[in-house]
């Protein structure tokens, strides 16, 4: 019978929906990055030199197809269904179990493809872009997976919250009616707050030292002799195996990056080590010079490279006639 005390109408029963678990995510997640790695390796076979010639421009290019592929997907254009999503079953909804506008998903999508983006890439040193990529790698990924692996509850993310999108099992339509502990998000951006200013506090301690120092000035030396190549610089030790036991050997090691492809990788490493050891000769005081040139390209959602390596001693490079390690 009707219930009185409500006009004679029932209240609508709200049917929850079932929020989806880790597991089906990442095997969905897995899927779209097949799908994606394949429209990158695609492109790369007929625009490799273009790629190469732009470095990390190129990157751009692969965030961009991987936002708008992922955020239009994952709109109300499909039900919010990716492929990998389809296949999982799974869809992603707002807190109605409505479909996002495609605007909100954009946001949703760039936000993922940010750390992915900024990874590897080659910043310019200073106090604003050391921290911006700092909390863009580090602190975004940072909270990203924390988030994913915290919050039990809706198992949203920060770029769920941020937007306010669920990823649900079914078809059946309902609301979502789980609630995230806020302090999640808090601690989320406490960490990207955290890795914002560390290297305020890290960079002034490291670039004091007399090694940093000596890496940098290696790198400008490189850098006017390898030509539009983009130059890495670091330094180490590591643990040998010889005939009388372990022996540690230190080592300065190069890393040239071709924005044009040449025929002789190993003329270009011994005249950029050539260059290094005649005007600067605290580089012979390393064990081991090692240089490592590669040819290609990075898009995020798809690479390729050609690389050689040539490790020799100092005294080795010296000789233009000696046969380098590969």
């Amino acid at each position: 019978m009707p219930d009185a005390a409500h006009g004679g109408q029932q209240a609508a029963v709200v049917r929850p929906l079932q929020i989806c678990g880790l597991r089906r995510r990442l095997a969905a997640a897995s899927i779209d990055g097949v799908v994606l790695g394949s429209i990158g390796v695609v492109l790369g076979a007929f625009y490799w030199e273009d790629f190469a010639a732009m470095g990390d421009r190129a990157r751009l290019i692969g965030m961009a197809i991987a936002t708008i592929h992922l955020g239009l997907l994952n709109s109300r254009l499909t039900g919010g269904r990716t492929p990998g999503k389809w296949l999982m079953r799974i869809r992603l909804v707002d807190a109605a179990g409505r479909p996002l506008g495609v605007g909100r998903a954009i946001v949703r999508s760039a936000m993922l493809q940010t750390p992915f983006a900024l990874n590897g890439a080659t910043i310019q040193p200073g106090p604003w872009t050391n921290a911006l990529a700092a909390a863009g790698v580090f602190g975004l990924f940072g909270a990203l997976l924390y988030l994913w692996l915290a919050n039990r509850s809706t198992r949203q993310s920060l770029h769920d919250i941020i937007v306010g999108s669920f990823v649900v099992i079914g078809e059946r339509q309902g609301e979502v009616t789980e609630q995230a502990w806020r302090g999640h998000l808090a601690i989320a951006s406490a960490w990207i707050l955290a890795m914002f200013l560390a290297p305020a506090l890290i960079d002034p301690i490291a670039f004091q030292s007399e090694t940093m120092q000596l890496l940098e000035h290696v790198r400008s030396v490189a850098r006017a002799e390898a030509g539009d190549a983009a130059v890495t610089v670091w330094a180490g030790a590591r643990l040998t195996a010889t005939t009388e036991g372990s022996q540690q050997l230190s080592y300065l090691e190069l890393h040239l990056d071709l924005r044009r492809d040449i025929d002789d990788h190993e003329r270009l490493a011994s005249q950029v080590v050539g260059r290094v050891l005649s005007w600067i000769p605290e580089a012979r005081t390393y064990d081991q010079i090692i240089v490592g040139v590669r040819y290609g390209y990075d898009i995020v959602i798809a690479s390729a490279y050609e690389r050689n390596t040539f490790s020799r001693s100092p005294e080795e490079w010296a000789r233009p006639a000696a046969t380098p390690d590969r």
